[in-house]
């Protein structure tokens, strides 16, 4: 016996509800932070990221030196104009850029970080951010391990960091920010390039921006098909490392994950559920 149109629509209204709610949460999260569980280190600097090695070939007829700060300039003059582009995948992004077309600091970045490690430096992408759930306050750079130390090299604005007339890292400005001695902090300068933009004329200060500072573990463009699927993408899928800093409670950085946690393991499973349900009690009228 077929179960009667109202019994279904009563039926199905609320997993139609539950399935909206869902998505546009996955959707609003992704618009607006990183994809990712956010997971508290003790060291940040331990961070070595696992990446795909595929289309590192493509760049090594384009790239080639054993000096960081000269790769850094051969790709920022490749790129003409700040643009929103591919900033993933980095064949894609190479080509943009190749036919005239922009990228924005994403999409420099992993063209830089790849260009790094096809030249055998040890490198990684840092996201920086000043608030959660605002895009405009995000920068994505990169930094070099130089002598066992990781230090700075910024694709977009063509600066490094100094504090005390020594190279730093992200995470060394985020500690000076939260202990008060930022003021000897300067960025240094590596000349003029074709990339426009200039961190003097960026739309906010830089400092502000290293409240948060994230180092992804993985390259998240090549993630396996279970790393992509709710629930498993929680426990499988990409992680956001920061280090815990004394007297900072990460209290917003914790609450992203929650949501995280809410949208890509609670709803799915709930829905799950909800739909198994359903079937049996539409089977049994």
């Amino acid at each position: 016996m077929m179960a009667d149109p109202v019994s279904v629509l009563l039926i199905g209204a609320p997993l139609m509800m539950l399935a909206l709610v869902n998505v546009y949460g996955i959707w609003h999260l992704r618009n607006h932070i990183p994809l990712a569980r956010f997971v508290a280190t003790e060291n940040l600097d331990s961070i070595v990221p696992s990446y795909d090695p595929r289309d590192l070939e493509v760049l090594a007829k384009a790239f080639h030196s054993p000096d960081y700060l000269t790769l850094l300039k051969q790709v920022m003059n490749l790129v003409g104009k700040c643009e929103s582009g591919p900033s993933t995948h980095v064949l894609p992004a190479l080509e943009h850029v190749q036919h005239g077309g922009g990228l924005i600091c994403s999409g420099m970045a992993n063209l830089y970080f790849n260009v790094l490690r096809l030249n055998g430096f040890i490198a990684r992408q840092v996201y920086l951010i000043r608030h959660l759930f605002d895009r405009d306050d995000t920068h994505v750079t990169v930094e070099v391990l130089v002598d066992g130390k990781w230090i700075i090299a910024d694709p977009t604005f063509h600066v490094g960091f100094e504090k005390n007339g020594q190279l730093i890292g992200a995470q060394t400005i985020s500690e000076s920010l939260h202990d008060g001695s930022f003021s000897t902090i300067r960025p240094r300068f590596y000349g003029s390039v074709r990339y426009p933009p200039r961190l003097e004329s960026y739309y906010t200060h830089w400092l502000p921006l290293f409240n948060n500072v994230l180092i992804p573990d993985r390259d998240q463009p090549y993630l396996s098909l279970w790393a992509r699927i709710p629930p498993l993408r929680y426990w499988c899928g990409p992680v956001m490392y920061f280090q815990k800093v004394p007297n900072v409670s990460y209290q917003h950085l914790r609450f992203q994950d929650g949501l995280y946690f809410l949208f890509v393991v609670v709803l799915p499973l709930a829905l799950l559920g909800m739909t198994c349900v359903s079937l049996l009690t539409l089977l049994a009228l």
